[in-house]
């Protein structure tokens, strides 16, 4: 039995709200330390902040909408550092047979430090 490469822990806190029976909004903030047995320039800590507006104009349709913030820091190489800042968008659809469809887009900005 081969051994874990890395080992990551963390914590994620989640909130969700339904101002009303058509929209909702969903938050989420993680915290993580990911270290590595033999890499140990590739440790490092994790945030990520995520918010998300869905609207459901019936049922069966949403559309969500999203952004997001990722940092890593905490690396001995700083170029392993970085911030991501990003936009999403997405429509999804329930058909009457059951199965159902999602159409995703997000666009992204990398900083490194």
């Amino acid at each position: 039995m081969s051994k874990a490469y890395s080992r990551k822990t963390g914590v994620k806190a989640q909130w969700n709200y339904w101002w009303s029976p058509r929209w909702q909004s969903l938050a989420a903030w993680e915290y993580g330390r990911q270290k590595h047995r033999t890499r140990t320039h590739l440790d490092h800590r994790g945030h990520l902040a995520s918010l998300s507006f869905l609207f459901y104009p019936t049922d069966s349709q949403y559309w969500l909408f999203g952004h997001d913030i990722q940092v890593q820091t905490g690396t001995r190489d700083a170029s392993d550092s970085f911030q991501q800042v990003g936009l999403r968008a997405a429509w999804g659809q329930t058909w009457t047979s059951g199965l159902g469809s999602r159409i995703n887009a997000q666009i992204n900005t990398d900083t490194h430090f």
